[in-house]
């Protein structure tokens, strides 16, 4: 007859988990970090929002440039059509820079720690 006999486990320590590493406990951050990360997206939103905005200013700058450069010469004037899309887009970027700076006043005031 054959003799059972079972393995002999050595145990190196007494904690149940051996391995040297320690296993992370999830924490929450903390308050105060949540409001620092929280502000600094709120200052890239606002610097995007003014980036927006100069750039609705410096397109229009550049119609402007080039309507009386190059389509106010002379004696003629553009067609109705070409004057109303001229205009059009004018002022639609006038808004658009206007809207983009109320943004930017928004968000940056909502980012002021109370």
């Amino acid at each position: 007859m054959s003799k059972k006999t079972s393995r002999k486990v050595v145990r190196r320590s007494g904690r149940v988990n051996i391995t040297k590493t320690r296993t992370r406990i999830a924490k929450r951050p903390s308050k105060q970090i949540l409001i620092s990360t929280l502000q600094g997206l709120i200052r890239t939103k606002t610097r995007k929002y003014i980036a927006y905005s100069l750039l609705c200013l410096a397109l229009m700058q550049l119609i402007r440039f080039f309507v009386y450069k190059f389509i106010y010469v002379g004696t003629e004037t553009p067609s109705d059509n070409a004057f109303l899309i001229i205009i059009y887009a004018q002022t639609g970027l006038m808004f658009g820079s206007i809207g983009f700076l109320a943004a930017a006043a928004v968000s940056y005031l909502r980012g002021i720690k109370k």
